[in-house]
Formats: structure tokens, C-alpha cells, sequence
């Protein structure tokens, strides 16, 4: 038996989907925490993430207090962070990660396209602010652009926050 395509079908090799250099390989997948209040939206990111294989969602919170015991008991890459968490400030949950988590990353995901609120993100060390409903860019976008260095932000906060 030969082991040929069939007729008509062109052989093509098998080629990475990711780079080998970069963070966020099947085998060894971004750890992702989420914290988010909205249940529905907490579910769709959650979705987006899980379909990707080079990211491991470890745990989800639905409020300040659950995103803290989260932070706590998980060793993470990453938090997507909603700044409105029904019981508290995502900023306070942002400084509690710096304290806790240093090297971890926090994505802001936010309704809100708002320069102040951004700014202030950045200056608390969040190196990303995701605007949920955005045409721009994907959850799994924004994670595997600050894992692996770079920032995420949307095209309409990159110009006034330079």
C-alpha cells in the first residue's frame, strides 16, 4: 500500500502554528487566570481560551475576593482582569497580583475605552488593556502578545497614551 496522497491532493509539510522561540507551545501552555463578575462574559472569554492549546485556563473568579484566593493559590502567567468586580475595584485586585505574582502579567479587559483609567492600568504594571466587544485583536491575541513580551492595547489608546 503506498503511503501517497491521494490524486489531486497536494502533499504539504507539516508546519508549526507557532513559532519554537516563543512562549505559549502546546507542550507547554500560557497559565491563564481569569477575573471576571459577568457570568456570561466570563463564559466567552473562557470559550476563546479553552479552544486554544497553547493556553491553559488554571482557574476563573467572579469577584475581588475570589480573584484574591485565586492569586493566591495558583502559580500563573497571566490574568485577564475585568475592572468592575461586583464586590470591589479590579485595580485593587491589579496591586494585590503585584504584590503576590510580580512576574505575572494582567491584561485589563474592560468595557470602558477610557485614556485615564488605561494610564493608570499601565502605571500599576498591567501590560495590556483589552476592550471587550472590540473589533480588534482576541483574548488569545492579548495573551500570547505580553507572554511573550510585547503589550496589548487597542489601536484607538495607543496614540494619546504615547
Amino acid at each position: 500500500m503506498s503511503a501517497d496522497p491521494p490524486t489531486g491532493v497536494i502533499a504539504q509539510p507539516s508546519v508549526p502554528a507557532w513559532p519554537f522561540f516563543m512562549a505559549g507551545q502546546e507542550d507547554q501552555p500560557v497559565r491563564v487566570v481569569l477575573a471576571e463578575d459577568d457570568a456570561h462574559m466570563r463564559r466567552v472569554i473562557a470559550n476563546e481560551l479553552l479552544g486554544d492549546k497553547r493556553i491553559n485556563l488554571l482557574a476563573q473568579a467572579s469577584s475581588l475576593r475570589d480573584g484574591k484566593r485565586v492569586v493566591n493559590q495558583h502559580e500563573f502567567d497571566v490574568l485577564l482582569l475585568d475592572l468592575n468586580l461586583g464586590d470591589g475595584d479590579g485595580f485593587d485586585l491589579l496591586e494585590h497580583v503585584k504584590r503576590q505574582r510580580p512576574l505575572s502579567e494582567v491584561i485589563v479587559v474592560t468595557t470602558i475605552d477610557d485614556e485615564e483609567r488605561a494610564l493608570r492600568a499601565f502605571e500599576m504594571g498591567a501590560t495590556g488593556y483589552f476592550v471587550k466587544h472590540s473589533w480588534f485583536g482576541s483574548y488569545t491575541q492579548a495573551v500570547q502578545h505580553v507572554v511573550n513580551g510585547g503589550a496589548s492595547i487597542p489601536p484607538s489608546l495607543a496614540r494619546p497614551l504615547l
